[in-house]
């Protein structure tokens, strides 16, 4: 072979190397890109979906504060129009009745009708106030007087906020009035009502929150009244209160048995005034729905010969027979929260407002292990409005049954509410302790700060 023919070769071989290195340079230069814009285009995605998701939970978290808020607006409104409708029933007794001429009997009716049934009405302390300008100076009139303030302090919607010493003004005056009636016959139990009013507006307040000495004032002041059976609907309803607060289930059973009773013992159907049968079907109700809920708590309780003996008392109110599912026990709390829930509808409260007392059954189906009544009753509750526990109880039962999509949606409202809004220690005593370690390891993981003293 020439040696032209030689030179020829190797430049065509150089060519070709030249044209592969060049197609290799390319390959990895496109590859390089396709890689880099890869790259560019993943870290734009993910802020994208991070994004994305802050977007879609702060429109959960709007719709959540939403519907929160259309429910509560929905309360107001039903609230609102029932004291219209008690305002107007009020100006047609005004109208058709008057005030004039008002005995001290009269006066002294309408002061006891007050503190034993909770009737406030305009026509009655118009009637107590005209009694006490037409009186002459005595000992009933100081204790009108005293009721009256009582009635304006209640009006006002004041209250004994944390940090406060003593009674505000008004409340003191009132019981100074009402400690000058004991010593006349005639007026000694409405005074010793009213002191025990002033005794639970005080342990119920912000300032105590049933804290254990206020509480003793009010069963020292209720049992003062006279035999517990005789002393009115409203004033064993406070001390129902109080010992449910301080977990003294059989008193409480009994003072909300009794409370019922005496409410039961007044035809509702044949009082003609709204005002006072609306007060009075609204203490029954909460009778009503206080009793089943300690019913519930009394299955963590041990069994004693009191705590059957009110658990027959509140058979005799409740009427377990008109339930026909669950254990005898669990009939018998369904039963209660059953009548509160129809004197509820009976006020013509909203759904929302009727499941205050609805949501309460979840924890009576978990007594009996009833996972799906539960479930279908949390479901029902939620369509109604959204309720810290109940969510709690819905993401419990979704768990024990396996339902993913119920347990994330439930979970997801539980992160939404305040912590403040779950009383670990109040769950407890509602729930068995295995359902209250699943409940609270919910409630830890969505709230990790919550902090449990009891």
């Amino acid at each position: 072979m020439s040696d032209s023919a030689d030179t020829e070769l190797i430049e065509l071989v150089a060519q070709e190397q030249r044209g592969l290195r060049g197609i290799l340079v390319a390959g990895f230069s496109a590859t390089f890109v396709v890689v880099a814009m890869s790259v560019a285009l993943g870290v734009y995605y993910f802020f994208v979906a991070q994004a994305l998701a802050a977007d879609s939970e702060r429109l959960e978290r709007q719709a959540f504060d939403t519907r929160i808020m259309s429910d509560n607006l929905a309360d107001q409104i039903s609230d609102q129009d029932a004291r219209l409708r008690r305002t107007y029933a009020e100006m047609l007794d005004a109208t058709d009745t008057g005030v004039a001429g008002t005995s001290d009997v009269e006066a002294l009716d309408v002061a006891s009708a007050y503190l034993k049934l909770g009737v406030r009405s305009l026509t009655g302390e118009k009637q107590i106030e005209r009694t006490i300008q037409q009186a002459a100076p005595s000992t009933s009139r100081a204790v009108l007087a005293a009721i009256l303030a009582l009635m304006e302090w209640e009006r006002s919607g004041t209250d004994i906020v944390a940090g406060d010493l003593g009674l505000p003004g008004r409340l003191d005056q009132a019981r100074q009035g009402l400690i000058a009636g004991l010593d006349t016959p005639e007026t000694r139990t409405l005074a010793q009502t009213g002191l025990a009013w002033i005794a639970f507006e005080t342990a119920s307040s912000p300032r105590s929150n049933y804290a254990v000495e206020d509480c003793e004032a009010v069963f020292d002041a209720t049992a003062r009244i006279g035999p517990l059976d005789t002393i009115g609907l409203q004033p064993l309803y406070w001390r129902g209160q109080c010992a449910r607060k301080l977990g003294r289930v059989e008193e409480a059973l009994r003072s909300y048995s009794l409370a019922v009773q005496s409410g039961q013992s007044i035809d509702v159907d044949e009082i003609d005034s709204l005002v006072e049968r609306d007060a009075l079907l609204t203490l029954e109700m909460n009778a009503f729905h206080g009793l089943g809920t300690v019913l519930i708590a009394s299955e963590n309780v041990p069994d004693s010969d009191a705590l059957s003996a009110a658990r027959a008392l509140a058979g005799d109110v409740c009427e377990p027979g008109a339930i026909s599912e669950g254990s005898e026990r669990t009939r018998l709390m369904h039963a209660c929260l059953q009548k509160a829930i129809s004197i509820r509808r009976r006020l013509r409260q909203t759904d929302n407002q009727v499941s205050g007392s609805g949501e309460n059954l979840s924890f009576v189906f978990l007594i009996d292990d009833d996972y799906q009544r539960a479930a279908e009753n949390t479901a029902a509750v939620e369509r109604t409005g959204l309720f810290a526990w109940n969510e709690l109880l819905r993401a419990t039962v979704a768990r024990e049954l396996g339902d993913s999509a119920a347990e994330t949606d439930a979970r997801r409202n539980v992160s939404f509410f305040n912590s403040r809004q779950f009383n670990a220690c109040e769950i407890r005593k509602l729930l068995k302790p295995a359902h209250f370690e699943l409940a609270l390891d919910i409630l830890l993981e969505e709230h990790p700060d919550l902090a449990i003293d009891c």
